[in-house]
């Protein structure tokens, strides 16, 4: 128990654990994966988005200006399943992703 303890309390220290939950408290949405290439590639944002999504919220990326690289998920289109009878749930089935593709965020301290 001693062990596992120090061992703990050494991972606390850790400036870059540090760094990853102050990470993860600013980004709850993203999975760990992409917490920790947000952590590596830009520490200090504080807030991400898709070119789209800006542009949505009336905000631009300026011209030449680099993104942050993420994966997402590609899936399976999805079945037509028939509606459940009454009386009976409703299946839930895991989908699982094809494959990753790179997509990129940009950080609000970069809009105009």
């Amino acid at each position: 128990m001693k062990r596992l303890k120090e061992g703990v309390n050494d991972i606390q220290d850790s400036n870059n654990f540090k760094q990853f939950l102050l990470t993860m408290s600013k980004f709850h949405d993203y999975s760990i994966g992409n917490l920790i290439l947000i952590m590596v590639q830009k520490p200090e944002a504080t807030r991400v988005a898709g070119f789209k999504t800006w542009k949505d919220l009336v905000r631009s990326v300026r011209k030449g200006e680099k993104g942050i690289a993420l994966l997402a998920p590609c899936l399976p289109p999805k079945e037509r399943k028939p509606e459940p009878k009454e009386g009976e749930e409703e299946e839930e089935i895991e989908v699982n992703p094809l494959y990753f593709k790179v997509v990129h965020v940009f950080e609000t301290s970069i809009h105009a």
